[in-house]
């Protein structure tokens, strides 16, 4: 056995004992979620803080992450949510659930509206669009097919 297996078993012992996650995927989703609010760009200490996973165990994890393309270095050494992430993120069914939500809104609005006068916005054939307010972060805009 080498002495770095001797060392991981050793962190992991203690891992197990403060009650941290000692399953790989629990870790890593562990360090993908300190990359929230203010947290957008960390340097490996910083995630080692943020999870408290020993810095050996963050670096193993932060590279392989890297290298999959979940995460990006920055020249400032700082790692930072990858195009790859935003990728697989971007196939979450997320939208059509933004569209129903906003598209039931519109139907209420022109149901509380039918005794006012057709306005010429509605006669326009280009698709309407909504905001769905999302918290702090401004809102999201979605296109409703008409």
């Amino acid at each position: 056995m080498f002495m770095s297996e001797v060392a991981d078993d050793r962190a992991d012992d203690s891992t197990e004992e403060r009650g941290l996650p000692k399953s790989m995927v629990d870790r890593t989703l562990l360090i993908l979620g300190t990359f929230q609010n203010r947290q957008r760009r960390q340097t490996l200490s910083e995630i080692s803080r943020s999870t408290g996973l020993p810095i050996a165990t963050c670096y193993r994890i932060v590279q392989r992450l890297t290298e999959w393309g979940a995460l990006e270095k920055g020249e400032d050494g700082r790692y930072y949510i990858g195009l790859r992430l935003w990728e697989v993120a971007a196939l979450a069914p997320q939208p059509s659930r933004l569209q129903r939500v906003a598209r039931s809104r519109r139907l209420l609005r022109r149901y509380r509206s039918r005794s006012a006068p057709r306005s010429t916005n509605r006669a326009c054939s280009r698709p309407a669009s909504s905001s769905i307010r999302n918290g702090a972060r401004g809102s999201i805009r979605c296109a409703l097919p008409s």
